[in-house]
């Protein structure tokens, strides 16, 4: 979060520029900071808290900016090309220029993220920080006559790096059941690893390859903005119908349920 310190710091950062060389009007500025306004729109009565990272060549500056108290800050900034990238949703597991990484069973959080790459080359500049669904609801509803069945979602992605791309990494998450279907966040995935693992009490009933059935399907995990997924299941001796977002794929396999 921008402190009042820095705000505090610009009428003596202002007139040291007037005495400074490196900051006169008639020298050369290079060496002279550039001020960078960092500001979200507001969300129309919805609480947002959103974490930045600013990357320069030899400088990492953090910080948090949080709608109820301020929609803007303004840091100083090396005159070079920086990365910003900003992350909300992350119910503080964002941890900075390590990105999100989520351990092997607990849930993923519903996060947006945002990058750009600002040319700070100037005296001023502002970015809006327009974040980006960067995760995915997988909605399953099934004709089962187990009540008790149990959901699991596991692959290959664990979250993001700094830079956005995919994290490697074990993920496995169980599926709420709420509104008559199950749900589960999933991170952004890298491959078609993704499966659903289904349980009838402790034992393990069957592992389908969803990852496979999703790509199919269209889906597209390189957008801008992820959609959710809603998988319907239909179970009979032999055969299962999946439904991905209206295209059906049929698996046939030799178990009973």
């Amino acid at each position: 979060m921008c402190s009042n310190a820095i705000r505090n710091c610009v009428p003596l950062v202002l007139a040291l520029a007037v005495t400074l060389h490196s900051c006169s009007i008639k020298e050369d500025r290079e060496d002279c900071p550039c001020w960078l306004t960092l500001q979200v729109p507001s969300q129309g009565g919805s609480h947002l808290i959103v974490n930045w990272v600013l990357e320069a060549s030899d400088t990492v500056r953090e910080g948090i900016l949080d709608d109820e108290d301020n929609l803007s800050c303004t840091v100083e900034v090396p005159r070079e090309k920086i990365r910003l990238v900003a992350v909300s949703g992350a119910d503080g597991r964002f941890a900075g220029v390590q990105g999100l990484k989520i351990e092997e069973g607990r849930p993923y959080p519903p996060v947006y993220y945002y990058q750009s790459v600002l040319d700070t080359r100037c005296d001023s500049l502002r970015d809006t920080i327009r974040l980006h669904k960067n995760h995915a609801y997988v909605n399953i509803r099934d004709n089962s006559q187990y009540s008790s069945f149990t959901y699991y979602l596991c692959g290959n992605s664990c979250g993001f790096d700094i830079d956005g791309k995919v994290a490697p990494g074990p993920f496995r998450s169980k599926a709420d059941f709420n509104d008559r279907a199950y749900s589960c966040i999933v991170p952004r995935q890298g491959d078609n690893s993704l499966r659903l693992d289904v349980y009838l009490g402790q034992e393990l009933m069957r592992s389908f390859p969803i990852g496979d059935i999703i790509a199919q399907s269209g889906f597209d995990w390189t957008a801008e903005d992820l959609e959710d997924i809603d998988l319907t299941l239909d179970y009979t001796d032999t055969q299962v119908t999946f439904t991905v977002n209206g295209w059906t794929h049929r698996l046939t396999f030799y178990y009973e349920f």
